[in-house]
């Protein structure tokens, strides 16, 4: 099923939650709403499921206004951060309520239930009470009790965030698993980037209501739209040092200037070189000049960390790497950077000599 979100706004008194979003979600993806705290994603999660109004815009199920349709309406499944599981409940009965609910014959809901357990490896703990689960079991069930409604969207708050990593790792995959094998469309909602890239067909990333950029995973890490999107994606974060660009060349503190030139509405604007860590070249004679300062070693890999202009940048190295010493230099792959004016986070592109 197609989601569509038409303007959609939310205010709480004068503060905008999400401002004036539209976005359109196809049939069976993936989509992760992404970003800090407070950004909006879990409003946008309550505004498709109705557990609140819409201030302004539409949301559209295969083009059906269903903005002003209560929650039950909907044909919405919807799992928390807490899996709000009954205690009271087996997993069998928990998995059950929704169509006892809707008054479907037991026979016909447990096997039903039965089915759905299976798909999500529970089918061996129906008998068990909530609490005799762990917490990847508890999602799973949760999981399966908005599934067994057959509903049109599967709505994901915040999931992971109670397991450790490990498990954390496991049950992201089983989503995805799920998610396919269901072709169910799913809107999931996490702060954790890594989540966000390993199980999405495309990310919505969110800052303080307003969307920033919505692409597939790959593209958001290689070509942010701007400064935030740049800084929220990957792992270790991407390398950040202040410069400026004076007569159409960008200066680093240290009064280093780089061979790059912008246009002159530019000059005279403080900016952010921004560039991966893996995506440097460290070398003995060419490049911008820096110094080692230390290195920590990562298994096959190892993070390299180099003062450049009075700055500390990371840089992901596979052993391989020969410097004579401390003293180094360093450029970039494929000329792989980006530059951001400081004050708007507007990405802006150089023009190479």
């Amino acid at each position: 099923m197609k989601l569509e979100l038409k303007n959609l706004t939310k205010k709480f008194d004068d503060q905008i939650a999400v401002d004036d979003l539209t976005v359109d979600i196809n049939s069976g993806e993936l989509i992760a709403l992404l970003g800090p705290s407070g950004c909006g994603k879990s409003t946008i999660l309550n505004m498709i499921s109705g557990i609140i109004p819409v201030t302004d815009g539409k949301i559209l199920f295969d083009g059906e206004d269903v903005t002003d349709l209560p929650s039950h309406e909907r044909g919405i499944g919807l799992v928390f951060q807490n899996y709000a599981l009954y205690p009271n409940m087996t997993v069998l009965e928990n998995i059950c309520f929704p169509l006892e609910i809707k008054k479907v014959p037991k026979a016909e809901r447990e096997q039903k239930a039965k089915e759905i357990a299976k798909l999500v490896y529970v089918d061996e703990y129906l008998n068990r009470m909530p609490s005799q689960l762990s917490g990847g079991q508890q999602q799973r069930v949760a999981i399966a009790r908005a599934l067994i409604k057959k509903p049109k969207v599967l709505l994901l708050d915040e999931p992971l965030s109670n397991l450790d990593a490990r498990l954390r790792i496991e049950m992201r995959e089983e989503i995805r698993r799920i998610q396919q094998e269901t072709k169910v469309t799913t809107v999931f909602v996490t702060h954790d980037q890594e989540d966000a890239m390993s199980i999405a067909d495309q990310i919505i990333v969110m800052n303080r209501g307003v969307l920033q950029q919505m692409d597939h995973p790959q593209v958001l890490y290689d070509n942010p739209y701007n400064c935030f999107v740049a800084d929220f994606m990957g792992n270790p974060k991407i390398n950040k040092m202040e410069a400026s660009i004076s007569d159409n060349k960008l200066v680093l503190t240290d009064g280093t200037i780089l061979k790059y030139t912008f246009d002159d509405k530019y000059n005279d604007q403080d900016v952010y070189l921004s560039f991966r860590a893996e995506n440097v070249i460290i070398n003995d004679d060419e490049g911008i000049p820096g110094y080692i300062e230390r290195v920590s070693v990562l298994g096959k890999e190892r993070i390299i960390y180099i003062s450049v202009a009075n700055q500390i940048i990371r840089v992901i190295d596979n052993g391989e790497t020969k410097v004579k010493s401390l003293d180094c230099f360093i450029k970039f792959k494929n000329e792989n950077f980006f530059v951001f004016i400081k004050d708007t986070g507007e990405r802006i592109y150089e023009k190479k000599n």
